[in-house]
């Protein structure tokens, strides 16, 4: 489930906030892959939004 998504236009990346997990993902909109994965603080117990 995402939490939150956020698009940067300039390059095509799109941002999404993974909720409970504490993961952040970005895509390539004109690929469709997933370029990154980050791992927030307390990133199995806590929530990023």
């Amino acid at each position: 489930m995402a939490a939150g998504v956020d698009f940067d236009r300039r390059h095509d990346l799109l941002f999404v906030a993974g909720a409970i997990g504490g993961k952040a993902y970005v895509y390539d909109v004109r690929t469709q892959a997933m370029i990154e994965i980050a791992m927030g603080p307390g990133a199995l117990t806590g929530f990023l939004s």
